[in-house]
């Protein structure tokens, strides 16, 4: 069943490969993205909830301090938002969540290249 996401979630999931794995291919990130996004949507749910809270809450929080949805920033402007989204409580536990399944993905499919 596909899981509808905002562009949010894979905004942040090429902005954790490109500053946590270095360069991909397009193909590798989108199809870790679409990976990371199923898993997400796919969550029982009262974790599903607790993600899609903490994934709203840094979501708004980008958007009103910058006028701009996160998926739009440049990527200099996503890595360094990044780095502040994970700094706080609950929305860094969700760039520590994404950033588990990113990596599992990269990893187990040997997508480094």
């Amino acid at each position: 069943m596909p899981v509808r996401s905002p562009a949010f979630l894979p905004a942040l999931v090429d902005a954790i490969l490109r500053r946590d794995v270095g360069e991909l291919t397009p193909d590798a990130v989108r199809a870790c993205a679409e990976f990371t996004v199923e898993r997400v949507g796919g969550a029982p749910s009262v974790p599903r909830f607790g993600l899609d809270l903490a994934a709203t809450v840094a979501a708004l929080l980008v958007r009103t301090l910058t006028r701009r949805p996160f998926a739009r920033l440049d990527l200099s402007a996503r890595t360094a938002w990044l780095g502040r989204l994970e700094r706080l409580p609950l929305t860094g536990q969700y760039v520590d969540a994404v950033r588990s399944l990113a990596l599992t993905y990269i990893y187990e499919a040997g997508a480094t290249a």
